[in-house]
């Protein structure tokens, strides 16, 4: 299976080290977004908000790591959070693992690991203990790839997947426009109207009900969001009378 491209926050010092990881992570489809020197200046909610929107953080030299993450995890930070140290400590491993840190790895690191070791802390906080789960026909992965009916491949976009992910980990659960919203865009300095969400939600429903047998395992709930579950019964979903380009370009701020 092929891994949906990806991206992880990354708080580095040292420029060498940062370009480095940047090279590994780009072999497993992986983007390094390397933050800025001064990120650990902002309010400790912009700088939650901005990692939110990554797949996980890694943290590597830093001022001081274990106030970072007692910060972050303050300001609302949930993605998972692994700190990267030059040297084993059981100390230091223990006080960052308390402050908030899903996990100390010692450098150099294997990206691959990385990344399953952030997809099992994301899978669990939400309550799945595999890398994927059966929906009606459909298999869910939590581990970057795309979904999948009878072993075949449901080729999504990357936004569809980012929507359809955030569904998966809530399976059952009601998620709310703004949740999905956010973890789409972000954020962008020019953000469309949510609008966009209702038409990124109608392309996918019809996506699952083509590769399926044409139930509709994405439902709105009106007033709350939207929520995904095997369906009771067949029904095709209209197609969507706009495109994401359309509302995109009519509602665009900025």
């Amino acid at each position: 299976m092929k891994r949906k491209k990806t991206s992880v926050s990354l708080i580095e010092a040292d420029q060498i080290v940062a370009t480095a990881l940047e090279r590994l992570f780009l072999k497993e489809r992986t983007e390094i977004h390397h933050l800025p020197s001064d990120f650990a200046e902002r309010p400790d909610d912009e700088m939650a908000y901005e990692l939110n929107h990554s797949f996980g953080a890694l943290i590597g030299a830093t001022e001081n790591s274990e106030e970072l993450v007692r910060r972050l995890r303050a300001g609302g930070c949930t993605v998972p959070i692994i700190v990267l140290i030059d040297h084993r400590c059981s100390q230091s491993t223990i006080q960052l693992l308390n402050a908030g840190a899903d996990d100390v790895m010692v450098k150099p690191v294997n990206a691959a690991e990385v990344l399953e070791r952030m997809a099992v802390i994301t899978r669990r906080t939400f309550g799945h203990q595999t890398t994927g789960i059966q929906i009606g026909e459909i298999t869910a992965y939590f581990d970057g790839h795309d979904p999948e009916v009878d072993g075949k491949r449901i080729k999504l976009s990357h936004r569809e997947h980012t929507i359809f992910t955030q569904l998966a980990l809530r399976v059952g659960r009601v998620v709310s426009k703004e949740t999905i919203y956010d973890a789409v865009y972000g954020m962008r300095d020019t953000q469309p109207f949510d609008k966009v969400v209702d038409v990124y939600i109608c392309k996918l429903r019809k996506k699952l009900a083509t590769h399926t047998s044409g139930g509709c395992y994405i439902e709105t709930v009106y007033g709350r969001g939207y929520k995904l579950d095997a369906p009771a019964e067949v029904n095709l979903p209209d197609a969507a009378e706009e495109t994401v380009e359309e509302v995109e370009q009519q509602h665009a701020v900025g």
